[in-house]
């Protein structure tokens, strides 16, 4: 008997794979964030060790002296962080959905305090309380969280950019002592940042007028393989035009570049507050680049932020030819760990976090 050329061709390909090979997969993947993260805790190991050293004793002291108000200080800044933060997940939704500004808030808080851990914890949680509790489709969340990835390198990508470029030209300065570029290099990253937005807005609103969304669907038509444009068309296009709403929202876009800027000069004044307390002179510009790459490696760390964003933050200093702020960036981390722990508390009871791991029979409302 001879085989079909079908069959043997299927079965040669690898188009379909063995049962076993979905399990190996995640526990592949299981593995490589557990790795990862213990990683992180080496990182910031080193991070503490070094910052203990006998050339750090000073600042380490005068840590200890803080006043009140330089302790209010650095726990309301992280708080204003937070809040500007679930502000601009709510205001992104705004055009599609309108979910009550306190509970995204919370969310954020939760969300935050879960990305210093692996296993995408963080997304995972998102994705569960507003999939269960605000009944948001799944591909919904995806374009919402799309829509915010674009403002946020519409804003942190200009102002990295050119905090970036004010560092070098005042390493390069007489004395290097910041003043190359004066004060007014921080009106470019705003500049930028507006243009952009400008230009995602105008361009997400061609794609939602029928002329552009008939284009859209035209090039969704051209894939060959016809299950996979089904499922596109049915699907996917409808979540996608979501997303193209929220971006086509002059209002909702202008505001999160707002309060993407507004986060980036909270960032940046606790970095300040946080070196005038242990005695460090740190120049405007450094101080923004390091709050832009603190935030932007805590986004971005695959297997949890804790380690990775200190030692990372610290390779920008190093990478600047500065002295070094490790005590700084810890500083920053410890109060960020603190007032996390406490208001996720708080976040947890208000969101009746419970509820969501609660049988279904045995809920109530």
């Amino acid at each position: 008997m001879t085989a079909r050329p079908g069959v043997v061709a299927a079965a040669g390909d690898g188009a379909a794979a063995p049962p076993s090979a979905a399990p190996a997969r995640s526990r592949l993947r299981l593995a490589a964030q557990a790795a990862g993260f213990c990683i992180g805790l080496g990182l910031l190991w080193w991070c503490g060790a070094e910052a203990l050293k006998q050339e750090n004793r000073e600042q380490l002291a005068r840590l200890g002296e803080a006043s009140l108000w330089q302790v209010a200080g650095m726990v309301g800044l992280t708080l204003a962080s937070l809040a500007l933060n679930g502000s601009l997940f709510w205001v992104a939704l705004r055009p599609v959905r309108r979910l009550r500004w306190a509970d995204v808030v919370a969310v954020n808080v939760i969300a935050t305090l879960l990305a210093l851990l692996p296993f995408k914890l963080s997304v995972l949680f998102r994705v569960l309380y507003h999939r269960t509790r605000d009944r948001l489709p799944i591909l919904t969340i995806g374009a919402w969280f799309s829509a915010l990835a674009v403002v946020l390198l519409a804003v942190v990508g200009p102002v990295a950019l050119v905090s970036v470029l004010a560092a070098q030209s005042a390493a390069e300065g007489e004395g290097g002592t910041g003043e190359a570029w004066g004060r007014w290099w921080l009106a470019l990253p705003v500049v930028a940042a507006a243009l952009i937005a400008a230009g995602v807005v105008a361009i997400s609103r061609a794609l939602a007028t029928p002329w552009g969304w008939a284009r859209v669907e035209g090039l969704v038509g051209l894939i060959p393989v016809g299950r996979a444009r089904d499922i596109l068309t049915t699907t996917l296009l409808p979540r996608a035009h979501e997303g193209v709403r929220m971006l086509g929202s002059a209002r909702a876009v202008g505001a999160g570049v707002g309060l993407r800027l507004a986060d980036i000069a909270a960032q940046t004044a606790r970095f300040l507050l946080a070196a005038s307390i242990v005695g460090q002179a740190l120049p405007l510009e450094l101080a923004v680049l390091a709050a832009s790459a603190y935030f932007l490696i805590g986004v971005l760390a695959p297997t949890g932020s804790l380690g990775v964003r200190e030692a990372g933050t610290a390779g920008v200093f190093a990478a600047m030819k500065s002295e070094g702020f490790l005590v700084v960036v810890l500083t920053i981390t410890a109060a960020e760990t603190v007032v996390l722990l406490g208001t996720g508390v708080l976040a947890a009871v208000w969101l009746r976090v419970d509820r969501l791991v609660r049988p279904a029979s045995r809920r109530m409302d």
